[in-house]
């Protein structure tokens, strides 16, 4: 029986992937460096530390990484002050059914919650959120082997198999799997390759649709 959905926050519940990637790319350009649209899964793949270290990879010890940092951060503060944050479909309404069915929500965050909580408020979403958990609260031995997504269960007091996890990205999708969840992926900008089809139990189009895999008993 499951008890929880446990969701990722970027690409899954609100719609920031492409501003993210948009606002990355801007800051590198600033700096002199192009980015390159195949380069898109590896940014949208993580948190800013994340992304971070992967432009340092690939452009070495010239690209500026505290200033691109923190040109990104502000221009997607002045975007998120002018426009918003949208939340993609189906969310309020799968939040909604699974609190009225009794089925505990949260939200799994890699890296820091700076924005987080800030970003779900302004989509409307925190309040129907039972749970938010994110890197920073791991300590201790558990950071030697952690994994958010079983970290996340054991804090909510439930079996991985009792819970469903629902990412958009690959890290996400490998550590819900890894942590033994009932992994569903909804692709956001990047699709999944090939090792992340092979951990995924379900692939679906919207939010909509894990309403109708509960209706129907199938998960």
């Amino acid at each position: 029986m499951i008890k929880a959905v446990i969701f990722g926050m970027d690409g899954v519940l609100i719609d920031t992937e492409k501003w993210h990637y948009q606002y990355w790319r801007e800051a590198a350009l600033e700096a002199g460096f192009e980015i390159h649209r195949a380069q898109m899964p590896a940014l949208c793949d993580g948190d800013d530390a994340h992304a971070l270290r992967y432009l340092s990879e690939i452009f070495g010890p010239a690209f500026p990484c505290e200033k691109a940092g923190q040109r990104k951060r502000e221009l997607m503060r002045k975007h998120v002050a002018e426009s918003g944050i949208k939340r993609k479909t189906g969310a309020r309404d799968v939040l909604d059914y699974l609190k009225a069915n009794q089925i505990r929500t949260a939200v799994a965050i890699p890296g820091d919650a700076s924005c987080a909580e800030d970003y779900l408020t302004r989509a409307s979403l925190l309040e129907k959120i039972d749970d938010v958990f994110f890197e920073a609260m791991i300590e201790g031995s558990e950071k030697q082997e952690h994994n958010l997504y079983r970290s996340a269960c054991g804090r909510m007091g439930f079996k991985a198999e009792e819970c469903i996890a629902v990412e958009a990205f690959s890290a996400g999708v490998c550590a819900a799997a890894s942590a033994g969840l009932y992994t569903v992926m909804v692709p956001d900008l990047v699709k999944p390759r090939k090792e992340e089809e092979a951990l995924v139990r379900v692939q679906i189009d919207t939010l909509y649709d894990i309403i109708l895999m509960l209706e129907d008993g199938i998960i």
